[in-house]
């Protein structure tokens, strides 16, 4: 029989009571994922957008993904079930390396270090007993009853306590700012942290796991940390309040918004918004949302939404610049018979008239290709002054396609209809792809619009160049955009036909660079290359527009044919307040072929 000294147990059983209270008191054991939270730590998608308004809960529900993922440890939910990790976890055997991604090195001092090793995250957390079941949970400041009881709360415990980090492995930049450069875990897992500022992203080794934690300096540098991705299937976790002077989380988001319909997503964006986290002080939300004053500030603040408009490209109006299939009108509601007559036209045919004047515009790239369809209608149709104007018909994305299946899609939507000249992005066109003999990108696609018999009158199967003056371009664009005429702009678009085209209008954003601590914004898309229907509605508009004002457009004959349906011809007839001159001939530029 073992003879314990009973002064010795004690001893024993005080300490072991101690470091399993401290234990239950860590961050990961009582963290309680609320609301939007849960739908993180249950998605499978490699890469994660979390973003929101400022005390929303990002940065806890990334830290306690991110802990849960590199020391293999369940969430737990507020019914006491749990949600396993679901990617593989280190090992002695099968060392993983993660890389942390903070702002500056200041960040990664302050911040990382705060939310992954501080007790509390300093003071951001502390714990309760509860009062039925006796466990440690996290204080609430919204609870009377823990208010009450402050004195008996404590600070929890840290995301990674000491324990799971391996002796010494600490290396520092600056030990006093705990600015620390990796770690290494118990499990054989390698930390690293890198700051954003740096002149290259961080290079090296394949990568199992990346945390992205707020803002990033250099936005052109995510590429590369996702290449680092690849080798091991690697995932990819960034919280953040919005920023829009960084374009990287708002493409991020662009991509998530692409693919939240599929049903196994790359990319999935969460949202968390500040009045929905029980956590955060009530009266100090309050307090600071009548502090925001207008409806804007709020938005951004609270909520975090992705706030482009003051940073958008051009100004798209859906309720001025779209016209509506299956519209739906009253006599007494036609006031706009320019709107009217198009309408009715696209609703009939689902299409344009096949005699108007169209033209084509290609905007080429190896991975995502964008074609539109722009037509021209005549300055008088069916009695109608229709007015200069230019027409999105249709667009195309095709992603990752060669020119000859992008020529086999666009037959059946090019076919019986008479195009008067195709269009290309000059700079793409003129240049020299791998395996096509040496010729030009423009010949290669002029070959396969050949092959598939797609001709226009003025080019045949080869392609006019688009101008390479970009400010030229814009110009026009958001000339024809605000250039409104009997209440109508210049420029339309078919809104059943033209979705890729709205989508980008929504996130085609101007530059913003952050100088002295204040963003600058420069009048030149920080995404062209993500937004390739607007590049070829450039390259269209600043093409065309000479033409529509000169009357110098080509069409059939059957451009002044009446297609609209006798009901909408005989409401025209009658509404008609020139009726009396109708008979007469009009003689302009344009209308003759």
């Amino acid at each position: 029989m073992l003879n314990v000294n009973p002064a010795n147990a004690k001893v024993i059983y005080d300490k072991t009571t101690r470091m399993l209270s401290v234990a239950q008191r860590e961050f990961l054991r009582v963290y309680r994922p609320f609301g939007e939270q849960e739908k993180v730590h249950r998605c499978k998608a490699r890469e994660i957008l979390i973003y929101g308004g400022k005390r929303a809960g990002k940065s806890v529900c990334a830290t306690a993904e991110f802990t849960s993922r590199v020391l293999g440890l369940p969430i737990v939910l507020p019914d006491g079930s749990k949600i396993e990790p679901k990617f593989p976890v280190s090992s002695v055997e099968n060392p993983l390396t993660y890389w942390i991604i903070g702002l500056d090195m200041r960040h990664i001092g302050k911040t990382i270090y705060r939310l992954l090793f501080a007790r509390g995250m300093r003071n951001s957390i502390r714990v309760i007993r509860d009062k039925e079941t006796g466990k440690w949970r996290i204080f609430n400041v919204n609870n009377p009853s823990d208010v009450e009881r402050f004195d008996e709360s404590r600070l929890a415990g840290p995301a990674i306590p000491p324990r799971y980090i391996e002796k010494d492995s600490f290396v520092w930049e600056s030990v006093k700012a705990r600015e620390f450069r990796s770690l290494r875990l118990v499990n054989g897992a390698m930390i690293y942290a890198f700051p954003s500022t740096g002149d290259h992203p961080g290079m090296g080794d394949a990568v199992d796991g990346i945390w992205i934690n707020e803002d990033i300096a250099k936005p052109d540098h995510l590429a590369e940390w996702q290449d680092r991705l690849i080798d091991r299937n690697g995932w990819l976790i960034w919280d953040a309040y919005p920023q829009m002077h960084n374009h990287a989380i708002v493409e991020m988001h662009d991509r998530a918004e692409s693919q939240k319909d599929d049903p196994d997503p790359d990319i999935v964006s969460f949202q968390l918004i500040s009045t929905d986290n029980p956590f955060a002080s009530k009266e100090g939300r309050e307090r600071g949302i009548r502090r925001m004053g207008d409806e804007e500030a709020v938005a951004r603040r609270s909520r975090g939404d992705m706030l482009r408009g003051n940073y958008l490209m051009y100004s798209f109006v859906p309720s001025m610049h779209l016209l509506r299939k299956g519209a739906q009108y009253d006599d007494e509601d036609i006031k706009n018979r320019v709107r009217y007559t198009l309408e009715s036209v696209y609703t009939q045919n689902g299409r344009m008239p096949e005699g108007w004047a169209r033209y084509l515009v290609i905007d080429p790239s190896h991975t995502r290709t964008a074609v539109l369809s722009g037509v021209i209608p005549p300055l008088e149709y069916n009695g109608v002054s229709i007015g200069k104007r230019l027409i999105i018909e249709w667009d195309f994305v095709a992603k990752r396609f060669t020119p000859d299946m992008l020529a086999e899609a666009l037959l059946p939507l090019v076919r019986g209809f008479e195009y008067t000249s195709f269009i290309i992005d000059k700079n793409q066109g003129r240049q020299h792809t791998v395996g096509s003999d040496g010729r030009a990108v423009v010949q290669v696609y002029a070959d396969a619009f050949s092959r598939f018999g797609i001709i226009s009158r003025r080019t045949r199967s080869g392609f006019e160049y688009g101008t390479n003056d970009t400010a030229y371009r814009r110009n026009v664009v958001r000339e024809m955009l605000s250039a409104v005429d009997g209440g109508v702009p210049m420029l339309l678009f078919c809104d059943q036909a033209t979705y890729e085209t709205q989508r980008e209008f929504n996130r085609y954003v101007k530059k913003i660079l952050k100088v002295n601590g204040v963003d600058e914004v420069i009048d030149e898309p920080s995404n062209p290359r993500t937004c390739d229907c607007m590049q070829a509605l450039e390259y269209l508009c600043a093409h065309v527009k000479p033409e529509i004002e000169t009357g110098d457009v080509y069409r059939h004959d059957s451009a002044h044919e009446a297609t609209l349906p006798p009901w909408v011809q005989k409401f025209l007839d009658e509404t008609d307040p020139n009726k009396h001159k109708r008979g007469s001939i009009h003689l302009g530029p344009g209308l003759a072929t």
